[in-house]
């Protein structure tokens, strides 16, 4: 809704391997067994985090919150895990809403902000480009122009499910709206 009012491009994208990306503060370690060929027996150090480990949630997201806050961005005093910033020329505000390692982006130009996080953090960025799915709802524009987002594909995949196990579709059901209403 922002991006729409705003004018900014609305962008989606995820960070691969995010919880590698993070370094660890627990003294972790293994004995190395026979698969490290050469290194079997050896004591091997864990410096990164691991998915798995209670903490590695914890310190992705305080690296990702590091590198957020070294492009600008500060976080929004109702959540901190919307960030915002003021574009170059000072006349509207850049967003990015992140879910873990997943990342939406209202900005003017959100290519050079995912470009930085790519050169600048060597970040695997994934996935990215105009917002089309994310966090289990496909974006679209319905014909009024308006942003509209909702869960079609996790439907259509509820549906499908139901047949394959009923070997029918589910019946259809008329809920007693009018058509136009909503709030």
């Amino acid at each position: 809704m922002l991006a729409k009012l705003n004018d900014l491009e609305l962008w989606g994208a995820a960070i691969g391997n995010a919880y590698l990306e993070a370094f660890t503060d627990e003294k972790l370690y293994i004995i190395a067994g026979p698969e490290f060929e050469g290194l079997k027996g050896h004591i091997l150090v864990f410096h990164k985090a691991l998915y798995g480990l209670k903490s590695s949630g914890l310190r992705w997201s305080e690296k990702l919150h590091d590198i957020i806050k070294d492009l600008a961005f500060l976080p929004s005093k109702a959540d901190p895990y919307i960030w915002n910033r003021e574009n170059k020329d000072g006349t509207k505000y850049e967003y990015v809403a992140i879910y873990v390692d997943d990342l939406a982006i209202a900005s003017e130009n959100p290519k050079e902000l995912i470009d930085q996080l790519k050169e600048k953090f060597k970040l695997k960025i994934k996935g990215d480009g105009p917002l089309e799915y994310h966090l289990g709802c496909d974006y679209y524009l319905d014909p009024d122009g308006m942003l509209v987002a909702a869960p079609r594909k996790y439907v259509s995949k509820i549906l499908e499910a139901y047949k394959n196990m009923f070997g029918e579709d589910p019946q259809s059901y008329n809920l007693p709206l009018d058509k136009n209403d909503h709030p």
